[in-house]
């Protein structure tokens, strides 16, 4: 373990397992933490619970230094897309350091298994599966493992291992750590003892408009602050508002401007469009769009995608700032030192960014976010907040 660590992160809302995988990580040995972490909306095609600035205070009052955001063009890609985003802010930091990530399988077996599906014969005959039996890549690559290897099959099983995947491709040479996920659930309806997954404590507020009933499974200052800005009308994010303006920009789209989306190729624009054409609500919509082919997962990126103007070409520019949301007294001092450095800037709010597409795009994020709070702001958070900074 390196003497810095960086966690790759959604925080959608942080919760015990969290807390868990920071403190693991600085009983490794590390003595700095940074998490990139998403932004307003997130990788599962969706805009945040809470937002981002929240986010990133609960992470730093529990036990991060520094939380920087991954850009959203790579946030709502696949897992290949969002790690080159994640790793890629590694890169430009300049910093030596360890990438800590959870997952059901160790170190071992994760390199091991990155170097079999990696390898060009591998990959090929991925290629002829999906065309032969019509299903994604991830898909047919679990078949073929399947029936090579079962043991290792069973890692592509669980998407944290996926993504941890992906970061030992992005950085092949980078020291990584896992902290094994035994007793921590991804997007499962299932608990145990005080840890939960981010799905069950969402749906469990959104359904009973209440955050009592998950309160054992969140730290105390986090369900504290959470509380209190449910109180305000800050949090969560009102999917329906989401959903009606969604459906408006698509409505709008031809079939044309589908083409040019992130995440949307292969004809699936022409199924997105006609789809539209027969449905008023954003969240049905993903149910007639989904085939064999193409998941529930990326239909929903790139509808979201297409919600908010994300092109495919946009994937092909670097990444002109780093946005800072929140950070410690060792922090600032982290700060400082990508500073001097980094390439490129690393900015406290948008004001300070260079004009480019990606301030553009920030703009028109953070806009939609406020306004689908349950009580809208009336100002533009991505001019007028600044990070978090813990006292």
């Amino acid at each position: 373990m390196k003497n810095t660590a960086f966690i790759i992160s959604e925080y959608d809302p942080f919760h015990n397992g969290h807390k868990y995988h920071i403190e693991q990580t600085r009983q490794a040995g590390a003595k700095r933490i940074i998490c990139l972490m998403s932004g307003n909306f997130v990788q599962r095609g969706d805009i945040a619970f809470c937002d981002k600035y929240s986010r990133a205070k609960f992470a730093v009052d529990n036990g991060a230094d520094l939380v920087l955001e991954i850009p959203v063009k790579n946030v709502l890609s696949g897992a290949g897309y969002f790690a080159a985003g994640a790793t890629g802010i590694i890169t430009l930091t300049g910093l030596n350091a360890t990438l800590s990530f959870g997952s059901s399988a160790n170190t071992k077996e994760l390199k091991e298994l990155s170097k079999k599906i990696g390898s060009v014969e591998f990959q090929n005959n991925v290629d002829i599966y999906s065309r032969e039996n019509g299903t994604n890549h991830a898909l047919s690559a679990y078949k073929l493992l399947l029936n090579s290897d079962p043991q290792k099959a069973q890692i592509l099983k669980d998407p944290n291992n996926i993504l941890a995947l992906e970061y030992i491709k992005a950085m092949s040479d980078i020291d990584i750590f896992s902290v094994k996920r035994d007793t921590l659930f991804h997007d499962s309806s299932e608990t145990s003892d005080k840890f939960a997954s981010a799905k069950y404590i969402r749906e469990e507020i959104y359904k009973t408009g209440s955050i009592q009933s998950v309160k054992e499974f969140l730290p105390e200052n986090v369900f504290i602050s959470l509380s209190e800005m449910m109180s305000r009308g800050e949090a969560p994010s009102d999917k329906n508002k989401f959903s009606a303006l969604a459906m408006y920009r698509l409505i709008s789209m031809d079939k044309n401007e589908f083409a040019e989306i992130n995440g949307i190729n292969q004809g699936l624009e022409n199924r997105i469009y006609s789809a539209i054409r027969e449905s008023s609500e954003l969240y049905s919509l993903y149910d007639r769009v989904k085939t064999k082919r193409f998941t529930h997962s990326r239909i929903r990126q790139a509808l979201v995608s297409s919600v908010l103007g994300i092109k495919r070409s946009d994937l092909d520019r670097p990444l002109p700032y780093i946005r800072v949301l929140g950070f410690n007294g060792e922090g600032r001092e982290i700060i400082k030192e990508i500073r001097s450095l980094s390439s490129v800037p690393l900015i406290m709010n948008l004001s300070e960014a260079p004009d480019c597409k990606e301030k553009e795009l920030d703009y028109r994020v953070g806009k939609l976010y406020d306004i689908c709070r349950p009580s809208p702001l009336n100002k533009n958070a991505e001019f007028a907040s600044k990070p978090y900074v813990s006292q």
